[in-house]
């Protein structure tokens, strides 16, 4: 069995799940255990919702072209992770 982690947070009820998610998805849509899979790991309660953020509304169709949004999804965490550094710095000064 393969597990991935990402790193996460939750802030004002969305969700950050680098490099996947910047506050597009709400805190229930991944975090609130819907069932559970054939792994028996528990799944999102919306996880049309959390693939169709990820691969697009037309996900259950297979796209041979589909690809991630990899530097997109780069500078929007890179943004964060400069928003983080500032607030710390501030609060060092």
């Amino acid at each position: 069995m393969l597990i991935v982690l990402y790193p996460a947070r939750v802030e004002r009820g969305k969700i950050q799940v680098s490099p996947y998610s910047t506050g597009a998805l709400s805190e229930a849509d991944v975090l609130s255990w819907g069932g559970r899979s054939v792994s028996g790991l528990g799944i999102p309660a919306r996880p049309d919702a959390v693939l169709s953020f990820n691969y697009g509304e037309d996900w259950r169709v297979p796209n041979r072209f589909f690809h991630f949004q990899r530097a997109q999804s780069n500078r929007a965490f890179a943004d964060f992770l400069n928003g983080v550094r500032a607030y710390w710095q501030a609060k060092a000064a």
